[in-house]
């Protein structure tokens, strides 16, 4: 993300090619499914035993809210400005 907006603040020193690169990256890292392990573990270990399953739920409720807002406030900001960068 933080080289998403970079790219969006310094388009001349970073161009379209630095995020296909960090895409490209992050895929060969892992990328979300490693977050969602990571998180899920963490959150397992450290929830009281009465409410794991109440927070790893909420957990992934919020992943897919994300993944369900996300394109849906992309395309409103892209109509709105014209501009894809």
């Amino acid at each position: 993300m933080l080289i998403v907006r970079r790219v969006i603040a310094f388009p001349a020193t970073f161009g379209f090619g630095t995020l296909i690169f960090s895409s490209v990256l992050g895929g060969l890292a892992g990328g979300e499914l490693t977050a969602m392990a990571v998180n899920g573990a963490y959150l397992g270990d450290c929830a009281v035993e009465g409410s794991k399953t109440q927070v790893l739920s909420t957990l992934v409720g919020m992943y897919m809210f994300g993944l369900g807002i996300g394109p849906l406030f992309g395309t409103a900001l892209t109509s709105s400005t014209l501009q894809i960068l």
